[in-house]
């Protein structure tokens, strides 16, 4: 049993001490990020990762909501931003959160710190000196960000101690010549429009909290789809759970808001401000109405009534109305939903776990009295193969592995061992836990020994078993599994069945 832990553990090692695949710059990108030499009119920001512990766990980083890419060991990001106020966070078995306010002109260094976790790696940000800082980029590589979002400070920084002066334009009176779509209809109409004085009060600008979201930007695109002009962007305003509000606000006056969840979004209501109109009594004058027929059918019409001049005679009506076709449009805006991002449907697994259960069917005695036994369902499990989701709730799991156990002594061991085909299917409760079962092959069933127990050696039939588990992601590339296998082993040419049940845990690693 030592020697299986022994197993175990090193296999474990093996796996978490791999490397994790990210976005790497070019060999002149990070040459010229380690001259340390920050632009004047921006600050210069250094996140690093410089240990091999969980070295196969990338650990994806956001500035201000917007995810920049993710680390891996032995690597760093490198950002230009303009001074202001910054929130970082880090993920990984725990989320890591780090505010900053970065000054023009200086080099910021915070360090992804890595540590050992309950299922899977913990990290810590936080900010270090200068030559702490440098020493762990300078072993580090640099890694290609992936986005641009981060470059909004959080916090808008003008100054709310300067006024600004409005200004309203003046407005010349100016003649109006209109006419309808079924009548030939020309008039003068002379409308006198007061002017409006120059405003003497001036009216400070405010602080405006603005929060980025990570559907912000998608928000925005639906607003101009709207024909909407998002001025500062999408604002978010709640977030409950993978539930996100956001608001825009118009520069026609109109505010949109919007519901987004696993990135999927759309419009929930739409404010449309109505514009206060100071009627004033134009003068008009009727020159020509000539009223053309019409054979179509009649469009909905609106009736505008103008004032007529005294000249007109008197047996015509003191009022004159002119019809004229209204378009009908329909101004409710229809949900957009962005298409969502799903995550890689086919992954590679790979994994190890350590197993218990079934019949003894060998005992060792070694010459200190101490006894070591082979049962039918213990040992160390590897295993590769696919894993398919489907979709959100569905996937399914194809692999094959080698299964074994050994009672181990320096003049000889004894062995039983199996090659497992399992196809399995599995139900997702969330993002974080799926149960799932499917059927077991186990082919070539063996128990053997060498050395003084080379005279042991069964061959047990293929055999078919049920399995049932239940899967913790930690994250899209690590996993936990408790399982029970269901199996029986008969050895060639008997009848008699040896039980192969067995209770397991697996660690996955997915690709």
């Amino acid at each position: 049993m030592k020697r299986i832990v022994g197993i175990f553990i090193a296999a474990m090692v093996v796996l978490l001490t791999g490397c994790a695949s990210v976005p790497m710059a070019s060999l002149a990108q990070d040459s010229k990020a380690k001259e340390f030499t920050p632009d004047q009119n921006k600050a210069s920001l250094y996140i690093y990762r410089n240990e091999t512990i969980g070295a196969a766990i990338s650990m994806p980083v956001s500035v201000n909501g917007a995810t920049i890419g993710e680390t891996a060991s032995k690597t760093y990001f490198q950002l230009d931003l303009l001074p202001g106020a910054y929130n970082l966070k880090s993920e990984a078995e725990n989320d890591s959160n780090l505010a900053l306010t970065l000054i023009a002109g200086k080099n910021y260094f915070v360090w992804q710190e890595v540590k050992m976790g309950i299922f899977s790696a913990r990290n810590k940000l936080q900010l270090v000196d200068d030559e702490t800082g440098r020493a762990g980029v300078t072993e580090s590589k640099l890694i290609l960000i992936s986005s641009s979002a981060y470059k909004t400070p959080a916090v808008n920084q003008h100054d709310d101690k300067t006024p600004l002066a409005v200004v309203a334009p003046m407005v010349a009176s100016a003649p109006i010549t209109t006419i309808a779509a079924d009548a030939t209809v020309a008039t003068n109409v002379q409308q006198s429009i007061p002017s409006s004085p120059l405003s003497s009060d001036p009216v400070a600008a405010k602080k405006v909290e603005f929060n980025f979201g990570q559907s912000s930007i998608t928000v925005e695109k639906m607003a101009k789809q709207q024909n909407c002009n998002p001025g500062v962007g999408a604002n978010l305003i709640s977030k409950n759970g993978v539930e996100e509000q956001y608001s825009v606000k118009c520069s026609d006056g109109r505010e949109l808001k919007a519901q987004c969840e696993y990135r999927q979004c759309a419009f929930t209501t739409q404010n449309t401000p109505v514009a206060a109109v100071t009627p004033v009594a134009p003068v008009a004058v009727i020159s020509t109405v000539t009223i053309a027929p019409s054979t179509a059918q009649a469009a909905p019409t609106t009736s505008v009534t103008l004032a007529t001049n005294s000249s007109i005679p008197a047996s015509d009506n003191s009022n004159a109305v002119i019809s004229t076709p209204v378009a009908t449009q329909n101004t409710a805006p229809e949900p957009v939903m962005e298409a969502p991002q799903p995550e890689k449907q086919l992954n590679i697994v790979l994994g190890l776990g350590l197993t218990a259960g079934g019949d003894n069917l060998e005992t060792t005695t070694y010459t200190n009295g101490s006894t070591s036994s082979i049962h039918a369902g213990s040992g160390v499990q590897f295993l590769t193969g696919l894993d398919y989701r489907i979709n959100d709730s569905f996937s399914v799991q194809g692999t094959v592995g080698f299964q074994d156990m050994v009672s181990a002594a320096r003049n000889g061991n004894v062995s039983f061992t199996r090659f497992p085909i399992e196809l399995l299917g599995y139900y997702s409760l969330n993002k974080s836990w799926r149960i799932g079962g499917g059927v077991r092959f186990v082919q070539d069933p063996t128990l053997s020994g060498n050395g003084i127990g080379s005279n042991i050696s069964v061959d047990f039939n293929n055999t078919v078993g049920s399995v049932l588990e239940v899967e913790y992601l930690a994250n899209k590339h690590l996993g936990f599994k408790f399982r029970a296998v269901k199996e029986s082993f008969t050895a060639v040419g008997q009848t008699e069945s040896v039980n192969g049940d067995q209770f397991g845990f697996f660690t996955n690693f997915y690709f």
